[in-house]
């Protein structure tokens, strides 16, 4: 169990636009129930439930989502739940976990993560997090996990690990050369074959001091909005200074400039549940499989493979099909090949361009 003095910092504010279009601006990706009867909201809260107790575990959202949030925390106190004005990406939703924090304990440490994450091993992701808290709490340290992998995913960003820093509680702790951006496929088999090559998992660990020294050094304009607008706050002057923020991840704002940053290897099973590919791969158990998924649907196939099917009542049916996505809500259809389900963010942006919002 964690100490009195350490947080986790759940983000659930994000739009998880390759997903659409069952994701949508009213009921993202975290609040879906892909797997099971649990939305991935509620799995990433009773993961972190195991280690810390449930006023240390805060969760940031936007005002627009903050009403399904309230259904899904269960024990979680109201207040824990902050409140964005509107999303403005993770170094603000970040940040202002770190000054509301900081009132409560300035010495504190705390971790944050994604809500749509999906781990197996939660044992080992529990000891990894604690243990890259341990770390960041023995220095001025920002304190990120890096996951080895397992195959030459482009899908994901990169962490360069160089020499180790320290050991903490028997774990090698590393200085992290430089990150990467997601690759294209011929630069993921270098990484994968060079060693020493992690993927970035957007899980870190800070002392409350630490990141709000990082932000007032490289985001001096966005710790002002921090403070000024506070928690939670709904007035007009707060929404405009809120509004002018600019829409930038903590990887950007922060870690790519700050000198500070280590990564500890975690060796659990991780999975960033990003897009429609990713949701058939935790489904399938064999590369042929169709799965489907969905309220009251049924998947007639004559000939298909490989396809993940998704309804919202009645019958999909498919005729030689190969590894495609076929995705059936009251109002759309998206079909693609399922290697291609990256770009479904790509009609997300032209629905917005086209000034077409209903369906977002």
């Amino acid at each position: 169990m964690a100490k009195k003095n350490r947080f986790a910092v759940i983000l659930a504010g994000g739009g998880g636009t390759r997903l659409w279009p069952v994701s949508r601006r009213k009921k993202p990706k975290q609040l879906l129930k892909l797997f099971d009867d649990k939305t991935l909201l509620r799995h990433t809260l009773e993961r972190v439930g195991r280690a810390f107790p449930q006023d240390q575990i805060y969760v940031v959202t936007s005002s627009d989502l903050e009403n399904e949030v309230k259904t899904e925390i269960g024990s979680t106190p109201d207040q824990n739940i902050l409140i964005e004005p509107q999303p403005k990406n993770t170094a603000a939703a970040i940040g202002l976990a770190a000054v509301h924090l900081f009132k409560i304990d300035p010495k504190a440490v705390f971790s944050t993560f994604a809500a749509d994450h999906y781990i197996e091993d939660e044992r080992k992701f529990i000891d990894t997090l604690i243990g890259s808290q341990e770390a960041a709490q023995s220095g001025d340290y920002i304190v990120t996990i890096g996951i080895k992998p397992t195959d030459a995913a482009t899908g994901y960003g990169y962490i360069h690990a160089g020499k180790k820093a320290f050991t903490i509680n028997g774990r090698p702790v590393f200085k992290v050369r430089e990150f990467k951006e997601k690759p294209d496929q011929a630069t993921a088999r270098k990484y994968l074959s060079g060693g020493g090559f992690f993927w970035n998992a957007n899980i870190n660990s800070y002392k409350i001091s630490t990141l709000l020294q990082a932000l007032s050094k490289f985001k001096p304009d966005l710790l002002k909005t921090l403070k000024a607008t506070r928690v939670a706050s709904k007035n007009r002057n707060a929404l405009r200074l809120w509004e002018k923020l600019p829409n930038e991840a903590i990887d950007t704002a922060v870690l790519e400039k700050a000198k500070n940053v280590l990564m500890i290897p975690g060796d659990f099973s991780w999975v960033d549940v990003g897009d429609w590919e990713t949701v058939y791969s935790l489904l399938s158990k064999k590369t042929e499989d169709n799965v489907t998924i969905g309220k009251n649907v049924e998947h007639i196939s004559f000939d298909s493979r490989g396809c993940l099917i998704y309804g919202e009542e009645g019958v999909v049916a498919t005729i030689g099909l190969d590894d495609m996505i076929v995705i059936k809500t009251d109002d759309t259809i998206l079909i693609t090949p399922r290697l291609r389900s990256q770009d479904v963010k790509k009609i997300v942006e032209k629905l917005k361009q086209t000034k077409k919002e209903k369906f977002l």
